[in-house]
């Protein structure tokens, strides 16, 4: 079970957003757009019942001056990939072959928060054939025609009416629609036990005692479980299965009497006589022997020795955030060290194991550049087995190659309302582009550009010698401004791939390319820049006729980007006014 869709509605920041989530899903944003808010929204969802949401949590607006709370917040998930036992379990309340469970958390009277459990589903016309529908009497069965899926005589009870459900539904395939049905409160826990197990990774923690606790005990968590799956997959774990296994059977009241622990049913005989001299029951005892796969439940001691041996949870922010990510990388490792010795059985690990998605605010914290890049390609590893999500300020943490993992959040300039910005269509769809989807993957690999996500201004050039000039050109001149970005597109021909993508997230952009007078095919590509400029938020800059003339700097082939730095770089040479004008322009901000 995965996520494919997360909807958040009146949660702390969030008045309303929707967003696809994949493998691996990386949140982008300005400060204070809500991206932490998604990952609380989150941990709030996969935790049982209200899950500690607090009314400090629900949406505020103002009106006429006056701060109001948003009586009722909503947090909703979509699950694709359900294994058959989650099939089995969901089975009446799919919508097709997805779960779509909402979480609606209100403010009661005296301050306190409620939630319930809907779910889309199937809502048959017949109120008979719904979620917690009433029993039908005999004259409501046969005025149906139902009789052949309930007993001829004797009392219908809940659980015959629910049976006989399900075979009314298989059989005639009763008209319906797709609408939130609210579901038991029953249900609801059985539901939490199933749901995949989520791990919050926060930012920062602050230094109450309660907080430390629940927080110490998340950690643990996190251990406990990525350890876990490591140790359940390898063989030998199944013959400690097979000996707890014979444990458990010498205390089974099922197990010859032989075979049994001696004495052991003379105590309970002895509590059943007893207890029976009030009320007539009889007392089956045996040890609460955990299975193997409960043995990590609980979280896992972790010591470190930094010069002072102590518990994990009592040291420091940095000490802690670094212990994360070695679990990470070495989690990663593993998982591809171990698959090779002991390939693993799919289906089956799906019945075994819950799914497991993981949550880390701002991964890059306390990290060097070349340790970012190195849990970044450990997270990639995870999401291929479990959903990996997180918030980030780092461009190591941000791959255009991956352009469909990235949710760009930002402000609406009409209302200051969250929004979210997606690519989810191919950039690589036509014969020419598709032609030229290798060199994008190389070029992003060799020389990343994700830093334009996190400019106020991106700036696409064509190449080295336009990226590295302006800079100097612009210190020069005093104009430089370290918001704006330059990305070097390798190009005038793949110009419009970064276009493209930059359309998709609604970011304003400028284009930098020679015209290239009397030139057919550069004429064309410079149509194709100026068509998809219009139908985004970018702007073209021609360089006239090109930018070795407007330089006013000798042309030439080879070592052109650092013939030209040398030559802006001294003070002696003059700036053309075309290169002034140029510079001004692309720094304006």
């Amino acid at each position: 079970m995965k996520i494919i869709k997360i909807s958040i509605k009146n949660f702390v920041a969030l008045k309303n957003i929707s967003l696809s989530c994949k493998d691996l899903t990386a949140i982008i944003g300005e400060n204070n757009v809500g991206k932490s808010s998604i990952l609380m929204a989150l941990d709030t969802f996969f935790s049982v019942g209200t899950g500690g949401m607090k009314t400090s949590y629900f949406h505020r607006i103002k009106e006429n001056d006056q701060e109001k709370v948003e009586p009722i917040a909503e947090i909703e998930c979509e699950f694709i990939d359900l294994d058959d036992n989650e099939k089995s379990e969901f089975r009446t309340r799919l919508c097709e072959d997805k779960l779509i469970l909402q979480k609606r958390y209100s403010i009661t009277d005296d301050g306190r928060v409620e939630v319930i459990y809907l779910t889309k589903s199937k809502v048959f016309e017949d109120e008979f054939l719904n979620i917690d529908s009433p029993v039908p009497n005999r004259s409501d069965i046969e005025e149906r025609g139902w009789q052949e899926f309930y007993p001829s005589s004797g009392r219908i009870t809940k659980e015959i009416h629910e049976v006989a459900k399900e075979k009314i539904i298989e059989k005639t395939n009763p008209s319906h629609k797709y609408d939130y049905m609210k579901n038991p409160k029953g249900w609801q826990n059985q539901c939490d036990k199933i749901l995949p197990e989520f791990h919050l990774v926060p930012a920062v923690r602050e230094a109450t005692e309660e907080l430390r606790m629940t927080q110490a005990s998340k950690l643990s968590g996190l251990v406990g479980s990525i350890i876990s799956r490591i140790i359940l997959k390898h063989p030998s774990f199944e013959k400690l299965k097979q000996n707890v296994s014979e444990i458990q059977k010498l205390f089974d009241p099922s197990t010859k009497k032989e075979e049994r622990i001696p004495g052991f049913d003379r105590i309970a005989n002895s509590l059943s006589e007893n207890l029976s001299r009030y009320i007539t029951a009889k007392v089956d005892l045996r040890p609460a022997i955990p299975d193997p796969e409960d043995f990590f439940k609980l979280g896992m001691d972790v010591s470190v020795d930094d010069g002072i041996s102590g518990n994990l949870d009592e040291k420091g922010h940095g000490l802690q955030r670094t212990f994360i990510v070695s679990m990470f990388l070495t989690y990663g490792e593993l998982l591809r060290e171990i698959e090779k010795e002991h390939p693993i059985d799919e289906e089956k690990e799906k019945t075994t194991l819950k799914s497991l998605v993981f949550a880390i605010e701002e991964p890059e914290l306390f990290l060097h550049p070349q340790l970012q890049r190195s849990v970044y390609d450990s997270l990639k590893d995870i999401s291929k087995k479990h959903q990996v999500m997180y918030c980030t300020h780092s461009p190591f943490f941000v791959d255009l190659n991956n352009y469909r993992d990235i949710v760009l959040l930002k402000k609406d300039e009409s209302n200051g309302k969250t929004i979210q910005l997606q690519c989810e269509e191919e950039l690589f769809s036509t014969p020419e582009r598709k032609s030229l989807q290798k060199i994008y993957r190389i070029m992003n690999e060799v020389d990343p550009k994700s830093e334009m996500f996190f400019a106020r201004k991106i700036v696409l050039v064509e190449g080295a010698c336009e990226k590295h000039c302006y800079p100097v050109v612009a210190k020069r001149l005093g104009v430089f401004n370290h918001s704006v970005t330059l990305v070097d597109c390798g190009g005038n021909d793949k110009i419009p791939l970064y276009q493209e993508l930059l359309n998709a997230f609604q970011l304003p952009y400028l284009v930098v390319t020679d015209q290239d007078p009397g030139n057919k095919e550069t004429e064309e590509k410079i149509d194709e820049i100026e068509n998809i400029c219009a139908a985004g938020k970018g702007e073209l800059l021609l360089q006239i006729p090109e930018f070795e003339e407007a330089a006013g700097c000798e042309a030439g082939s080879k070592g052109k980007p650092m013939r030209t730095i040398s030559f802006f770089s001294d003070e002696n040479n003059q700036i053309s006014e075309k290169m002034k004008e140029y510079a001004e322009k692309i720094y304006a901000v």
